[in-house]
């Protein structure tokens, strides 16, 4: 499905996708149910989106896609309250207390 340009909310699990050589979040991106993961755009919008990570939000932006990358541009962030969706991650976050299983990646 093209979504090019197109507004979408999403609701999912923040988690850092790339790090620095000293181990510093450098990009994160939000797992969202059904496995679809969209890399977050940095910008002022999203600055201390990663106190964040391993927490499940629901964001609102813009999405496009790159070389088979879904990349959305964050017109707002929140930490989601109440029901939570149920993803594999999300089990394997919580059994692991928030270190992801190497043996199930």
């Amino acid at each position: 499905m093209d979504r090019n340009g197109e507004e979408i909310k999403i609701r999912g699990i923040l988690i850092p996708v790339a790090w620095d050589e000293e181990g510093n979040v450098r990009k994160v991106a939000v797992f969202a149910p059904h496995e679809e993961e969209y890399s977050v755009e940095e910008n002022r919008e999203v600055d201390g989106i990663r106190s964040l990570l391993h927490q499940e939000i629901e964001v609102t932006g813009r999405v496009r896609e790159e070389a088979g990358e879904k990349i959305i541009t964050v017109i707002d962030c929140k930490r989601t309250e109440g029901r939570r969706e149920t993803s594999e991650y999300s089990r394997r976050m919580q059994r692991s207390g928030g270190e992801e299983d190497a043996s199930t990646s």
